[in-house]
């Protein structure tokens, strides 16, 4: 969200009262003014924006098409406070897709409060509550839900994972909610290529994000579905490649336009999870041509889904017209926020590029805390494996606001 230039707004002087002052009607407005917009700066930026107080989601009983506020308090991102003193209901009609149910505060037009017609004329402070299309950017809205709703009939369910809501759940993660120092919210997303590691890949990411919430950090992550559109609302996209993949024309494009948008993307090969032995000779049916009982080399189907896999990868850089190069040891994902000799436990060279970074290395695993080649990790080995995420997303968003100002 854009921060409101409160200040340009704020006035510089104030009404002095003095015996004979003629109180007038603009005389009121601009000193009631002052105190009005002295509040808004202070709930802004000493106890900043978001809920305050309750403002929940449900889903109805039985799930369908309308959603349940709760009271609560909020305050917006111009320091306005929004009261809902009861029970609000909303239905979603039949949008779809990626929707973000907002609230905002209105003003009624001013009118008397009693039949006298002399009496005083009042402005009731209200609220509004709206369902928009994608992300919430104006800065008179606060995000209460949001929802991936496919079908415009689909009922709205209570997540059954609220760590990793699925389609028509209601998703709560990017509620703000003010604290002394804000903390943007980030999402990783995890996607397997070839489909063969998802449950190990979305296990990997969820863990990841949870760890790093444990460390301070808003982090959520999410199961990607499909490679589509919307993958500009990853701040990392963790891709996992444990077998040959081949993608199509429109996920290719699509994670082209999120390279070039400024996205960041993890690609691992899990050549990590196979145990790293030398081929062993083994008697087998001699090929056709060769003397009887020649040994051959036998190469174990793991390790040749391996080399398929990183033949996948290297395919995938050059359909994406994506240079790597060896990561330099001067590069800031191995300083930022924590210092690295060298990335841990990688096999082979970590090549890096166009925000790219691709290696073999069992950072899904070490995120989940499970077995690597067959061993359980040490708590040293997963604490590195946590304070890399917090330095890949600290890269991510380096290079997400170098690609904004290179194209404002």
């Amino acid at each position: 969200m854009k921060q409101p230039d409160l200040l340009s707004d704020y006035p510089m002087r104030r009404i002095k009262a003095i015996d004979g002052t003629a109180v007038t009607a603009q005389l009121w407005e601009e000193a009631h003014g002052y105190h009005r917009a002295e509040m808004r700066l202070h709930r802004r930026y000493a106890h900043c924006a978001g809920i305050l107080e309750g403002l929940e989601v449900v889903a109805a009983e039985p799930a369908d098409a309308t959603v349940y506020v709760r009271p609560g308090v909020a305050v917006d991102a111009l320091g306005r406070r929004i009261v809902v003193p009861e029970p609000m209901t909303y239905h979603l009609g039949a949008s779809e897709g990626r929707l973000s149910l907002v609230l905002s505060y209105v003003e009624s037009q001013a009118g008397r409060g009693t039949d006298q017609e002399d009496g005083p004329l009042y402005i009731h402070a209200q609220y509004s509550l709206d369902a928009v299309q994608g992300e919430v950017e104006e800065e008179g809205f606060v995000a209460l839900a949001m929802f991936e709703r496919h079908g415009q009939s689909a009922a709205l369910r209570n997540a059954q994972d609220p760590e990793m809501p699925g389609i028509n759940e209601i998703d709560l993660r990017f509620r703000a909610v003010p604290v002394q120092t804000i903390v943007e919210p980030a999402l990783v997303g995890g996607y397997a290529l070839g489909g063969k590691e998802a449950a190990a890949c979305a296990a990997g990411v969820r863990e990841l994000a949870r760890g790093l919430r444990a460390m301070g950090r808003s982090v959520w992550a999410d199961r990607v579905l499909q490679l589509d559109s919307q993958l500009d609302r990853y701040d990392v996209l963790i891709l996992l490649a444990s077998e040959a993949f081949e993608l199509t024309a429109e996920q290719m494009s699509a994670l082209y336009r999120y390279l070039q948008g400024g996205g960041s993307m993890v690609l691992l090969s899990s050549a990590q999870d196979q145990v790293k032995e030398a081929p062993v000779q083994e008697a087998v049916p001699p090929a056709e041509g060769k003397p009887e009982g020649e040994p051959q080399i036998s190469i174990p189907a793991s390790k040749l889904a391996v080399s398929e896999a990183d033949a996948s990868i290297k395919n995938l850089m050059d359909s994406l017209a994506v240079q790597l190069e060896p990561l330099a040891a001067d590069d800031e994902l191995l300083r930022q926020p924590y210092l690295f000799a060298e990335l841990p436990m990688v096999n082979g060279d970590a090549l890096s590029g166009d925000g790219v970074l691709s290696c073999s290395a069992p950072w899904i695993a070490l995120w989940a805390a499970k077995e690597v080649s067959g061993a359980k990790p040490g708590r040293a080995d997963i604490r590195s494996a946590h304070e890399l995420g917090a330095n890949l997303l600290a890269a991510a968003a380096r290079r997400r606001a170098s690609k904004g100002d290179r194209t404002e």
